[in-house]
């Protein structure tokens, strides 16, 4: 009898503790739902970790990746693009991406991922193969990003830094206007840029070379009462670049 008591005594206390502590597995990472949205890498082990060395990935409900980053081109630069010709699924605690490249080649990666929550994620590669040939693996950490500076970015800025003006439109277009070698005003219209967050990619062709080129910058900044924006950049370990910019009017192109 006395058996039978401390038997019952210790399996109510099972239950209470069980009851606290969740014996059942509650506290499984929903890893369909966690990853959806833009990420932008915050660092990636064994790099510099520059501003211009970024790139974005976008995982969509319809189970697509969006991926971003800078490309070689045929004529010797550098541009950025986006692409979206990969599909992924998820098995267990890894992201699985398959699709092919923008040079044409096949890319398959099964990334672990190490951590997840609302704003950074935390990923290593357990395979990555481009043309069913290994490759290095990768391992990187990303931020989310869900606000759209859109709206407030679209118009004419001013650079207090240089000489220049910005018009950004709608569609990712700007306009770039600065002074030629006769100090008149000149415009290149050929400029485009992708907004992540508080991001921002810029590309174009150089006017010295004639290339493809861009950069990015981050932490964009609006500042509502004197219609400023700042930005800024890592371009090296020891620097920093700032740029400031105000409202303003275009200025006249001779």
């Amino acid at each position: 009898m006395k058996k039978n008591i401390l038997l019952l005594a210790l399996s109510m206390v099972i239950i209470s503790l069980c009851s606290l502590t969740s014996c059942k597995d509650d506290t499984k990472i929903n890893y369909k739902e966690k990853i959806l949205g833009t990420w932008i890498t915050d660092s990636v082990y064994n790099t510099d970790n520059l501003t211009d060395n970024i790139f974005v990935i976008r995982y969509t409900s319809d189970m697509v990746e969006m991926y971003a980053d800078s490309y070689d081109t045929e004529d010797g630069g550098t541009t950025w693009i986006e692409q979206d010709d990969f599909s992924y699924y998820i098995e267990d605690d890894c992201v699985v991406v398959e699709g092919t490249n923008v040079d044409g080649t096949s890319m398959y990666a099964k990334m672990e991922v190490k951590f997840i929550d609302d704003n950074h994620i935390h990923c290593t590669d357990v395979l990555r193969k481009v043309d069913g040939v290994v490759v290095d693996n990768w391992e990187y950490t990303m931020v989310k990003e869900e606000e759209s500076l859109q709206s407030q970015i679209e118009g004419v800025w001013k650079c207090d830094n240089y000489d220049i003006y910005v018009e950004y439109f709608p569609d990712g277009l700007y306009d770039f206007y600065y002074l030629d070698d006769d100090s008149n005003w000149a415009v290149d219209d050929s400029c485009s840029y992708f907004l992540y967050g508080d991001y921002i990619v810029k590309s174009w062709i150089s006017r010295e070379t004639g290339l493809h080129t861009y950069d990015c910058w981050k932490d964009i900044v609006f500042y509502e009462t004197n219609g400023m924006m700042t930005m800024v950049r890592k371009v090296s370990a020891d620097k920093t670049e700032t740029l400031t910019f105000v409202r303003d009017t275009l200025p006249t192109v001779d």
